[in-house]
């Protein structure tokens, strides 16, 4: 993987900003249904149930405790919710406002959208954080160009390779 590739982390004292930008090849309708109607978000993240509306609740994860196997599960309200273009939510009740989850999609190519998600997260838990995210991004490229599930492995070795290269990155 290219440095490029890489997403970001920045930010001083008690939390980060974590961004991941990237460009699928789907329509923007496409890939905004794909992360807020719970019977698509399924096939690249978790089950769950979204109230798409703003003041909605978003709870993935198995039986609403895990995401993915040994990740937190995201027990959330939805902030903004603005088809096709910005879904923003908070991810439990422990993360402040501070933690809010920003999916943004615009529209670069007849089939092609940049999705930029954005989540700040406590200083601890950036490393991990950057590595989930950045997985699951691919994980929605994946599932809009082939339309079938993507799942965690289950020895989970893409994350793993994710964490110890932002590891290293971040140093």
């Amino acid at each position: 993987m290219q440095k490029a590739e890489l997403a970001t982390v920045v930010g001083h004292g008690k939390y980060r900003q974590v961004e991941v930008r990237r460009q699928v090849n789907a329509p923007i309708e496409n890939v905004w249904h794909a992360i807020t109607i719970a019977d698509q978000v399924q096939k690249w993240w978790a089950p769950g149930v979204i109230d798409a509306r703003e003041g909605g609740s978003i709870k993935l994860g198995r039986d609403g405790d895990d995401c993915d196997s040994d990740g937190p599960g995201l027990d959330g309200k939805i902030k903004v919710f603005i088809p096709p273009h910005i879904f923003v939510f908070t991810w439990h009740d422990d993360y402040d406002d501070a933690g809010l989850v920003r999916f943004d999609l615009v529209q670069v190519g007849s089939n092609i959208t940049q999705v930029t998600l954005v989540q700040n997260v406590p200083c601890k838990d950036a490393i991990a954080a950057v590595a989930g995210w950045h997985e699951l991004v691919e994980r929605l490229g994946k599932y809009l160009i082939s339309g079938k599930s993507v799942t965690v492995p289950e020895n989970d070795a893409r994350f793993r390779a994710l964490y110890s290269m932002y590891e290293a990155a971040m140093g």
